[in-house]
């Protein structure tokens, strides 16, 4: 008994339907490997969220309503300005519970945990020679970028 190969190959409609599939199937992969190469990347800083609670001739309360699991406290720097001019700012933060996290006194934190991060609900009180409406409270550091906050 002889065998008969039929030398005629695939239809044109069928290899018109794999190839498609294989563009389709090494499309897809692509896409997936471009999402996991870009989500394992850095990520974005985002500025903490600062609500102004009250204020006085020397002093604004800040509540930090967001804050980013990576923005620690001794990593950050606090300033006040008043018409473009920096001024000497101390400050103290305590916990959404009231008790006391750190003191900012010349630009320098005391912590009791060097690797604290701001959280929400923690409230931020600053001190200057003078607070005035339209004052720019800015705090920056790792993990957040800058937060900046204008005095009412």
């Amino acid at each position: 008994m002889k065998k008969s190969w039929n030398k005629d190959g695939v239809s044109p409609v069928i290899a018109t339907i794999l190839m498609v599939a294989i563009t389709v199937v090494l499309a897809a992969v692509l896409y997936v490997m471009v999402i996991g190469i870009s989500s394992s990347g850095p990520r974005a800083e985002v500025p903490l969220g600062l609500n102004q609670q009250a204020k006085n001739q020397t002093s604004v309360t800040i509540l930090i309503s967001t804050a980013n699991p990576g923005s620690r406290i001794h990593d950050s720097t606090i300033s006040i300005t008043q018409d473009g001019l920096p001024y000497p700012t101390n400050a103290t933060l305590y916990y959404s519970d009231g008790a006391l996290a750190a003191t900012y006194t010349n630009g320098v934190w005391g912590l009791a945990n060097i690797d604290a991060p701001f959280t929400s609900g923690m409230m931020i009180h600053i001190f200057a020679a003078s607070v005035q409406h339209g004052d720019t409270i800015t705090i920056a550091g790792t993990g957040y970028g800058v937060s900046v906050l204008y005095v009412n």
